[in-house]
């Protein structure tokens, strides 16, 4: 196993992260995000072979920062502040920039 990817749990399934970003695991851990620096786009991939691609209209992600409840994602945005999508229903939201919205995993 290279230094670009990793095996979840004995899952062996394997996620490829050689071209960066963070992945972060759903807490059901049935998906996985990640999105690339500067970069509009953030790609949810579940281990069913399901995977969805998000796209912010105004702005480029920096990083994914964590999971709200199962189907919740956190993205934190270059130009500040950060926006909740919803990978169930592809509504993206844009949460207070004023304070990190993730406290212990937590949408706060």
């Amino acid at each position: 196993m290279g230094d670009d990817q990793i095996w979840l749990d004995g899952s062996k399934t394997e996620i490829d992260v050689a071209s960066g970003g963070r992945v972060m695991l759903s807490a059901d851990g049935t998906m996985y995000a990640h999105a690339y620096d500067r970069r509009p786009e953030v790609d949810v991939e579940g281990f069913d072979g399901k995977s969805r691609t998000f796209t912010m209209k105004d702005d480029n992600v920096l990083a994914v920062e964590g999971w709200a409840g199962s189907s919740g994602v956190i993205v934190r945005m270059h130009y500040g502040g950060y926006r909740l999508i919803d990978v169930k229903t592809g509504k993206v939201s844009t949460l207070d920039a004023d304070h990190s919205p993730v406290v212990f995993g937590k949408l706060v």
